[in-house]
């Protein structure tokens, strides 16, 4: 997976991975966990409403460290849209 978010990356795509749900630091997950700043993922955790990182039920809750690049509404987040 490394080698294609590279090659994208080097082709002018921008690879988006989320974190994951399993309260684990990214730095030990691939591809969410590559560093160079021309061929690695934009990675994004999730936040609750109190913009602190998303808990899910069964001990998980949005994976976490140096990697993440953006948080997003997620884990207890009420759709008012319907």
């Amino acid at each position: 997976v490394e080698a294609a978010v590279s090659l994208a990356g080097a082709l002018g795509a921008v690879v988006v991975f989320s974190a994951g749900n399993d309260k684990r630091n990214v730095y030990q997950i691939s591809p969410q966990n590559m560093t160079d700043p021309l061929h690695k993922p934009v990675v994004v955790a999730a936040h609750d409403e109190r913009r602190r990182p998303a808990e899910y039920p069964g001990n998980r809750g949005t994976n976490f460290g140096p990697t993440i690049d953006v948080m997003a509404a997620g884990g207890g987040q009420v759709n008012v849209g319907g």
